[in-house]
């Protein structure tokens, strides 16, 4: 959802000059013509028409980032580095597909050996444009995806495959681009036992985005989650009470030229869950905000 709606902030560049400066007395009279009143829905890549056609035309944009992520669960406290690499190709058809892939290092229990660099969970989604109204600078949208979070066999890595589900508007204000989305995780069962089962997981997060030029753009995520507990009697090492934290997290997007961003950014718990009730089994390090704040840096290719 973030990339979605970063490309909202950042298309907003391709306003148009206006010369508002007072007319010459022996400049020729200006006819102006009325546009037709009828308004009509705006294709998504109408925005990209001025760019070379390359045959089946697409937009990549591949990003990277590090972060120091705080944590705290019910036999330790410390900081484990995290390295995502995530993507997203859209397309002429009003569909995108977006894929993460996470490592981490560190470690996150007593009787566990630090690691390095090691693989995470990877998702993949697949989303369609339904539905889009408007100009460039007061557009409408709304999105909906859906895909899965893979299981691995990794230290920080949960062995279930879980389904994800959500939808997305957002409306543009000119400089301003507002974002509201929902997000469903079916989580799956686990071939570990020891692994905590859980129940499914709700996300309802609201984005804020401001054009401050065409090199600085900031936007503010808030986001409230619940992990809600087993329904699975045979598991013996189920969450037995729903886990609900929120968060917030500015960044700040500065244009280097050449489609090439960098992105500065923190994330801040507002409302926190107690390191008594996230078992270290628990393993959802891909769920922002769970385990503790974090700082991150990360840099982005568009093509």
């Amino acid at each position: 959802m973030k990339t979605l709606f970063l490309s909202l902030i950042l298309s907003l560049n391709s306003y148009a000059l206006v010369d508002y400066s007072d007319p010459s007395e022996s400049a020729a009279p200006v006819v102006k013509r009325s546009a037709p009143v009828a308004a009509k829905a705006v294709n998504r890549s109408s925005a990209r028409q001025s760019a070379p056609s390359r045959g089946f035309d697409r937009y990549l944009e591949l990003s990277t980032s590090f972060a120091s992520l705080d944590y705290a669960n019910d036999q330790r406290a410390g900081k484990v580095d995290e390295l995502l690499v995530k993507g997203k190709i859209e397309t002429d058809y009003n569909i995108f597909l977006k894929f993460e892939q996470p490592f981490y290092s560190g470690k996150y229990q007593d009787d566990q050996k630090s690691v390095s660099n090691e693989r995470g969970n990877a998702s993949l989604i697949l989303g369609i444009n339904w539905f889009e109204y408007g100009s460039t600078s007061d557009a409408i949208t709304i999105d909906l995806h859906g895909g899965a979070i893979l299981g691995g066999s990794g230290e920080f890595t949960s062995k279930r495959t879980d389904k994800v589900v959500g939808v997305e508007t957002s409306k543009r204000f000119y400089n301003f681009a507002l974002s509201l989305g929902y997000e469903l995780t079916l989580t799956g069962d686990s071939s570990d036992d020891k692994e905590q089962d859980i129940g499914n997981i709700g996300t309802m997060k609201a984005q804020l985005g401001w054009l401050v030029s065409n090199d600085i753009s900031f936007v503010l995520t808030g986001a409230t989650v619940t992990v809600n507990k087993s329904n699975n009697d045979s598991k013996a090492n189920g969450l037995a009470k729903e886990l609900k934290f929120a968060y917030v997290r500015p960044e700040v997007i500065l244009g280097l030229g050449g489609g090439v961003d960098l992105t500065l950014a923190g994330l801040f718990r507002t409302r926190r869950v107690s390191s008594e009730d996230i078992s270290s089994q628990l393993k959802l390090w891909n769920a922002p905000g769970l385990y503790g704040n974090s700082i991150s840096a990360g840099l982005s290719f568009s093509i």
